[in-house]
């Protein structure tokens, strides 16, 4: 939730995605370009811990690789859109902070 307030107009859930206006670099932004990608792994990860299932940590490794495989493909569109997305990639971390 704190992610999706950062994000502000910038946000896009999936199902209806377009072109943010803005690269967001505040908040938790700083630090992770893709909180919220972050936290439904680890909601995954907890649930299968605590469940003890290996369906829940079979879904967690696929969904993890989707996610992944999509943060990919965002951050690809918004270096075409805003060329200082690269300085940003150097910054923040993908998933989790850069500890420089």
């Amino acid at each position: 939730i704190y992610a999706k307030t950062i994000l502000g107009a910038n946000y896009s859930p999936c199902y209806d995605s377009y072109a943010p206006l803005s690269v967001t670099k505040q908040g938790i932004y700083r630090y992770i370009r893709h909180p919220i990608y972050t936290s439904n792994i680890m909601n995954l990860i907890g649930v299968a811990c605590f469940t003890g299932s290996y369906i829940f940590a079979a879904n967690a490794l696929i969904l993890g690789f989707y996610y992944w495989r999509s943060a990919r493909r965002e951050e690809a569109a918004l270096t075409r859109l805003f060329p200082e997305y690269g300085v940003y990639q150097q910054q923040a971390g993908m998933f989790f902070p850069k500890w420089n």
